[in-house]
């Protein structure tokens, strides 16, 4: 079987659009952690992001 590949281009309308649906989804998990975890837990939560980069780089060997 022979897959196909499809070049698609993003439009500037696209690209925007895009922007604010990360910006919106950033801001609603923000308000989450703000609204679930201690200040103490953010600071434990923010230190596994490095953690979890350092994984997810490993796993795809980036």
């Amino acid at each position: 079987m022979r897959g196909r590949k499809l070049l698609l281009h993003i439009t500037d309308s696209g690209r925007a659009r895009l922007q604010r649906e990360r910006a919106q989804r950033a801001r609603a998990l923000n308000a989450a952690v703000r609204d679930t975890f201690s200040p103490e837990e953010q600071d434990q939560l923010r230190d596994c992001v490095a953690l979890l980069s350092r994984l997810t780089a490993h796993l795809t060997g980036k």
